[in-house]
């Protein structure tokens, strides 16, 4: 479901990595990385991607959160600018047919069919890689910053095989 990765990324110029909107809805917005030259030789000292991310952006997710849902793609690794002390929940399915992973974003309204399986909370400077297939929502406190993350994302890549390609340098 969720793993943390020790990579420490604590002096990393934020403000060369936050460009343009490409997703700007309520609650959720993605940004282009505005200075990927910078964050590429960055990153170069201190992580290789053995399987190189499909997209690498600024995510920022303000209150209420997102409900539970699973992500078009199955892989992220997330390093957190900003945590807050918002949680994340992780679900299963009381009728596992109702609905099941797949290549679109899905959201599950139906909360009656869900059972809380576990909750997480991350820190500032954390660094986790998810599962995002599994059943997962957030919550974001009402009147704090929004989290704020540095996401890398695989679309067509099983959590293993992740897990097991990143190496830190």
């Amino acid at each position: 479901m969720f793993k943390k990765i020790e990579l420490k990324l604590f002096d990393i110029d934020v403000t060369k990595l936050k460009g343009i909107p490409v997703l700007d809805q309520v609650t959720f917005k993605e940004y282009r990385i505005l200075n990927r030259p910078y964050l590429m030789q960055y990153l170069s000292t201190r992580v290789k991607f053995h399987v190189t991310p499909d997209i690498i952006n600024i995510t920022e997710i303000e209150s209420p959160g997102a409900g539970p849902h699973i992500d078009a793609w199955p892989v992220a690794l997330n390093y957190y600018l900003n945590a807050g002390q918002d949680v994340t929940n992780f679900w299963e399915e009381i009728d596992e047919s109702a609905i099941t992973a797949s290549n679109t974003f899905t959201l599950f309204q139906d909360a009656a069919n869900l059972k809380l399986k576990s909750v997480a909370t991350y820190n500032t400077g954390d660094c986790i890689l998810l599962n995002t297939h599994s059943i997962h929502s957030i919550g974001v406190t009402a009147d704090a910053q929004p989290r704020s993350m540095l996401r890398f994302s695989w679309k067509n890549a099983q959590y293993d095989e992740i897990l097991n390609s990143i190496e830190l340098l």
